[in-house]
């Protein structure tokens, strides 16, 4: 049964045919779909969005606490450490909400949206930055560097947010399980 989806794509046509030719997905395939194909249980996405989102603000607290409680001559006075780590666990729970958004609320968009965000936001980018968190926390003591890495991870915590957005703004309502109905 192959059934061709019509997908609104509009003025941003090149950008999704771009990201399908790189990713190799089809244009047919909705997340939908490939939650059909998949099985997807919605509470156990739930479960597992909580658990996540619940290490990542642990993540964030443990971080903060560290520096916070006890201050030591390696972050003692050099505040830019913290925001750092902050801001990568940040960045890493925005496209990790924003890929179980896309699954459990936007079945009519393209497949290759999710694809997009779990290979390169949060698998590429996500462990890219992770790398660089490392070597920049722990390898510079210029305040520049950290408050650039910052800058960064802000700008990439931005484009997410921006790319979520129009997705929302574009699919949202078409399926049974849309915001607006769920």
């Amino acid at each position: 049964m192959n059934q061709e989806v019509n997908l609104k794509v509009g003025r941003n046509a090149p950008i999704i045919q771009l990201v399908m030719t790189m990713l190799g997905t089809s244009s047919t395939l909705t997340i939908g779909d490939q939650n059909k194909k998949l099985r997807f249980s919605r509470f156990l996405t739930w479960i597992e969005l909580f658990l996540v989102l619940s290490a990542f603000i642990a993540n964030i607290a443990t971080i903060t606490y560290s520096v916070c409680s006890k201050p030591s001559s390696w972050d003692y006075g050099f505040p830019w450490r913290l925001s750092v780590a902050v801001l990568l666990n940040v960045y890493l729970a925005v496209v990790y909400l924003a890929i179980r958004y896309l699954s459990l609320f936007l079945p009519q968009a393209p497949f290759v949206a999710w694809k997009a965000l779990y290979d390169v936001a949060f698998k590429g980018i996500g462990s890219a930055a992770i790398g660089t968190t490392c070597v920049v926390i722990l390898m510079f003591d210029q305040a520049w560097v950290h408050i650039h890495f910052g800058c960064i991870l802000g700008v990439l915590i931005a484009a997410v947010l921006a790319s979520w957005v129009w997705l929302v703004r574009t699919y949202a309502g078409t399926g049974p399980l849309s915001p607006s109905t769920a």
